[in-house]
């Protein structure tokens, strides 16, 4: 294992305070610290479109009489946003032009002090928590937030810096209770602990560890947002609005079945659009404009049954219908109050076996809104196992439940760039019964960052490449002269148009010798294996629409076959007598074939390469639902490379001032091996960008100090003068 970049100084936690969750908190100046964590149009921060929670620890070293910027979101001064400020210790918050002053509770000095910030849209007030205390005020009329701005410790205008310590930022898309297990009292851990906001339920959609997890990459310090968003689909991001057609296997025989599925409703669902039905037996849709559900049975209306909730526009819910013959249960968020417990005589399973997620099977009355994780069983679902497929917010694994269907609909099912008519997608089934659906009217840009399910990635940035002349030079090291069987893996994020060409390879001059993974300026996508030109195969790309992550491997078997895998699948396999491949005097490198041509423009991310031909499994593996792993644990074979590409990288400004043309470098480490690849001159700092799945993570100041004082964490070391060649191997034991 190489040394890691990580730090100027190594952070040494005092072994007591291991079981943690935060050890090192940030420092901010009170002059010029600050992390901008601005996000994408369209990503939810705190909005006063919609419900939220603020979570951070304090550490105020003074009372200040001039006011410090806690954070700001949106451009407050001047335009629509919030700025939330500490002023003689007291939380003040500006917006709509007005000034809410929270009076009763103040910020003491010299201790670390949990803060939140709960805003409820239904009745417009802002609760103010510190310690667990609380003071609550209405929110003034017409106050909004708009724009990407989110910045913590200063306002937009580069004043009012904050002067002290925070750790442990988080945002939440909904308003905290007080108490209960999942609460305000649950994050601030009764005064004696730190809890971890990731372990609340739906998760943060946002969660900055600062001190912890913030690495300097040699210019600026990097704050992954730890909160990894799921993929899910929007049905309603057409104009026709998209369908999933699926063909079961003859339910008729059962005595008894369950349905299960998450929705979430856009604006402006109109009436009997549908959110799934199964021909002639169940029927659920949108009663009526006034977002209620029903459901009706095989009986018609004389089987129709008004579901107890109105629901919300832009929040999740989970529905369960089971039927066992006789009677019909809903459930909805694991709660059978809000659902209905009916006598359903009329309900008994026909042949068909047409069953459409997003509409009627018909394809009418279309769902305008967001599907996922939709589920069928041959058995009655308990009112404990519905509670548990609920799972406080969050899906769950269906596995151990035996399901005869399980539609997941998130980033594995594949796009069909290729598609004959109107079908883009297939919808893969994780069910016994494997059968797999067809969306309709679909684009990849149906496919989308969601706030149903987050977890804590791996991998948080990526580096990008303009497609001119960046690339990252890995060298050509014996250990990167791979003669027999190999696999070849990272992920790219095209950025549309023609220009999208290239990847990663060391193919030689007139691709006389090497390998290389990539492609050409019409998308298609290639393995190319020298010299023999037969061992090219491809699978098309559509590179000038979709500027979404995708996730590529490469297998030699030799005298065999090549394979092409794309998100996770086999795509294309071509024999091949090649028996070796040729290893090209030229370096590898990432961005570009080795013979620097074909330039890649767009986002590249953990590049890996085996001496082994890896297994379709082991793929599927590394693809991990469309989110980078850590492969220091993989199961299978160990990398003999891997640059993360981002994560675990350095820039170094002007390293050489002659030639002064020089702007400066990346060094992006090699995690496995002691090939670490350097930039061309011309990569610039800004080339950092956020990784696979990820948005909203934050930059940060040089100048910002990260400390070993987290809250309830004492006696932690940081080390001076050491730099990364000073780690070593542990001392056996």
């Amino acid at each position: 294992m190489s040394t890691e970049y990580f730090n100027d100084q190594w952070r040494i936690p005092n072994n007591k305070n291991q079981s943690l969750v935060s050890n090192y908190s940030m420092e901010f100046d009170g002059t010029s610290d600050f992390v901008d964590a601005s996000v994408a149009s369209g990503d939810v921060v705190p909005s006063s479109q919609s419900s939220w929670t603020y979570s951070s620890w304090l550490y105020l070293d003074s009372i200040h009489t001039s006011y410090q910027c806690i954070f700001e979101r949106g451009a407050a001064y001047p335009g629509n946003g919030m700025l939330v400020r500490e002023d003689s210790g007291t939380i003040q918050v500006y917006a709509a032009a007005s000034v809410v002053i929270f009076t009763n509770n103040l910020l003491p000095t010299d201790e670390w002090a949990h803060f939140a910030l709960v805003y409820d849209i239904s009745t417009n007030e802002l609760t103010c928590y510190i310690n667990n205390s609380f003071e609550t005020v209405s929110m003034p009329a017409g106050w909004a937030i708009s724009g990407t701005l989110f910045y913590i410790g200063k306002r937009q205008s580069n004043i009012n810096f904050w002067n002290g310590k925070m750790d442990q930022v988080s945002v939440f898309d909904y308003a905290l209770p007080a108490t209960g297990t999942n609460s305000i009292a649950t994050l601030y851990g009764g005064g004696t602990a730190v809890t971890n906001p990731m372990a609340l339920s739906p998760k943060p959609i946002a969660y900055y560890q600062l001190g912890d997890q913030s690495v300097d990459n040699g210019a600026n310090y990097l704050v992954p947002n730890n909160s990894l968003q799921d993929y899910v689909f929007n049905y309603g991001y057409n104009s026709t609005s998209s369908y999933t057609r699926i063909i079961t296997n003859d339910l008729s025989s059962l005595g008894a079945i369950s349905v299960t599925t998450w929705f979430k409703y856009n604006s402006g669902i109109p009436s009997f659009a549908t959110i799934l039905q199964l021909e002639n037996n169940i029927w659920i849709p949108n009663w009526s404009s006034t977002s209620q559900i029903r459901f009706q049975g095989a009986g018609g209306t004389s089987d129709r049954h008004i579901i107890n909730t109105t629901f919300e526009v832009d929040r999740w819910y989970h529905l369960t219908l089971t039927y066992n013959g006789t009677s019909a249960k809903c459930y909805i968020d694991g709660d059978i109050s809000k659902g209905f417990d009916v006598i359903a005589g009329n309900l008994d399973l026909t042949s068909s076996t047409k069953f459409n997620l997003g509409s009627t099977t018909s394809s009418t009355n279309r769902w305008d809104g967001f599907i996922s994780n939709t589920a069928m069983f041959n058995y009655e679902l308990t009112s404990s196992q519905a509670i548990l497929i609920y799972n406080n917010g969050t899906p769950s694994d269906l596995t151990s439940l035996n399901p005869i269907g399980w539609w997941k609909q998130n980033s594995n099912d594949i796009f069909l760039t290729n598609a004959q008519g109107p079908v883009n997608f297939n919808i893969l089934d994780y069910g016994s019964d494997s059968n797999n659906g067809q969306m309709v009217s679909a684009v990849s840009g149906s496919l989308q960052q969601g706030n149903l399910q987050q977890t804590s990635g791996y991998s948080p940035y990526a580096l990008d490449f303009d497609g001119i002349n960046d690339v990252i030079n890995c060298g050509n090291d014996s250990s990167l002269q791979i003669t027999g069987a190999m696999t070849v893996s990272y992920w790219f994020k095209g950025q549309g148009g023609s220009g999208t060409v290239g990847g990663v390879g060391k193919l030689g001059n007139n691709g006389s010798r090497g390998f290389c993974l990539g492609m050409d300026s019409s998308g298609t996508i290639t393995f190319f294996i020298a010299p023999t030109a037969s061992s090219i195969i491809s699978a098309s790309y559509s590179h000038t629409t979709d500027t979404n992550w995708h996730h590529i491997v490469g297998v030699f078997n030799p005298s065999t076959s090549l394979e092409l895998y794309f998100d996770g699948q086999s795509v294309d396999t071509t024999p091949t007598s090649t028996s070796s491949q040729y290893n090209a005097s030229n370096n590898l490198q990432i961005g570009a074939r080795g013979d620097s041509t074909g330039f890649f423009n767009g986002g590249i991310s953990n590049v890996a390469t085996w001496n082994t031909n890896l297994s379709s499994s082991e793929i599927s593996e590394i693809y991990n639902q469309g989110v980078p792993s850590n492969l220091n644990t993989f199961s299978g074979t160990a990398p003999i490379t891997w640059w993360q590409l981002g994560s675990n990288s350095s820039y170094l400004a002007d390293p050489n001032p002659n030639p002064p043309n020089v702007i400066g470098r990346w060094t992006c480490l090699d995690e496995v091996g002691t090939n670490n690849g350097e930039s061309s001159n011309n990569m610039t700092e800004d080339a950092i960008t956020n990784g696979v799945g990820y948005s909203a993570n934050g930059l940060g100041t040089s100048t910002i100090d990260i400390k070993g004082d987290a809250p309830y964490s004492s006696a932690n070391g940081l080390s001076e003068n050491m730099d990364v060649l000073d780690r070593t191997t542990d001392v056996p034991s």
